[in-house]
């Protein structure tokens, strides 16, 4: 049995988490008041949670910051990269971050719409030549 620092109840040690990997003491809060206080904790500071989400995610999945970003976004003033439109998409916040599937390399921020279509053509050159050729025969 434990007294938990929160509520003071006197509870089973199963209602209380362990403070880490492979130790063997538990921690000072039970497992309801530890859910209920990092919900708080989460609420009250919701954007710095948010930024630092995000921060990550960019982080493991192209290799550039949140800071790194908004340069590129400054850098394109807030357009697409390829059609030159200034709003992403709708409701959207953000330009897609455009990178070389092959090499990791950030390319650049795309509108959702050229986003699409890059991945639909995956990023194959010479299917893009066949492409222009078959729109040229119109003109």
């Amino acid at each position: 049995m434990k007294k938990c620092s929160n509520c003071n109840k006197e509870k089973p040690l199963s209602e209380f988490n362990l403070r880490g990997k492979g130790t063997k003491s538990y921690q000072s809060y039970c497992k309801p008041c530890d859910s209920k206080l990092a919900k708080e904790r989460y609420y009250k500071n919701r954007d710095r949670y948010n930024k630092a989400k995000r921060n990550s995610t960019l982080i493991r999945r192209y290799g550039i910051t949140e800071d790194e970003y908004f340069k590129m976004f400054d850098a394109q003033k807030g357009k697409c990269k390829l059609c030159g439109k200034k709003k992403p998409r709708k409701g959207a916040k953000h330009l897609i971050i455009d990178h070389c599937h092959s090499s990791g390399k950030v390319r650049g921020l795309l509108c959702n719409n050229c986003n699409v279509l890059l991945g639909k053509l995956k990023d194959d050159i010479e299917y893009i030549d066949r492409i222009r050729e078959y729109l040229m025969l119109s003109f």
